[in-house]
């Protein structure tokens, strides 16, 4: 249920990494907040689209925090980010052709979330109830930052709860979010604040139009 009469609260429960006090995130903050998610850390943060519900996809109790916010079943899957297109070896197939792996780094008019045959080692909470998991490479300041400081991609999932729409700012987070996440990330706007486009990376299938 949407919380939409909750008037925001004076003070953060939770820490937050804000550039206004932190230019450009300083290193030990990222090293602070890397280090928390590799110990299961839920956070909210900007990301190329939309904002996000975010975690370390290796920690299903995270996942699991993660669903539980939404009200999301964990056959739909979740969506892998990373601008680094080595750290997602260990979730997609290693039978992608030289082509297609060139297509998943080339620069689009627009974000794409691409389907990808999915890895035997790749967790049934990150792909759901497929064979097929969803990444997406961006260049995101903050995503490429944090992707690098924990060395792994980050789960994204749109920062809402079903039937809700999604957070547009910090403010919106901390009203939502302030007392069932760990983290809230502020200071990096998101992209294009629309969904990106879904697609199959064999066929070029669009199973999702931008939104």
């Amino acid at each position: 249920m949407c919380d939409k009469g909750r008037q925001q609260k004076n003070s953060c429960k939770r820490r937050e990494l804000t550039p206004k006090r932190f230019p450009d995130l300083f290193p030990w903050a990222i090293k602070r907040l890397g280090n928390a998610i590799q110990q299961g850390a839920v956070i909210v943060y900007p990301t190329d689209t939309i904002w996000g519900l975010g975690c370390h996809p290796q920690l299903a109790h995270s996942v699991s925090r993660i669903l539980s916010i939404k009200q999301r079943p964990v056959e739909k899957g979740l969506i892998l980010l990373c601008s680094n297109l080595d750290y997602f070896a260990p979730y997609i197939s290693d039978q992608l052709s030289a082509e297609q792996t060139n297509r998943l780094t080339q620069k689009t008019g627009h974000p794409i979330t691409w389907l990808i045959p999915a890895s035997t080692h790749c967790p049934d909470w990150i792909r759901g109830h497929s064979s097929y998991v969803a990444i997406r490479v961006t260049s995101h300041p903050f995503v490429s930052t944090i992707c690098q400081q924990i060395q792994s991609p980050i789960v994204s999932t749109s920062a809402n709860r079903a039937g809700c729409a999604p957070v547009r700012n910090s403010w919106q987070a901390r009203r939502k979010f302030i007392d069932q996440v760990d983290s809230i990330v502020c200071g990096y706007d998101s992209g294009t604040m629309r969904a990106s486009e879904i697609k199959s990376l064999e066929s070029g299938q669009i199973f999702r139009e931008r939104h």
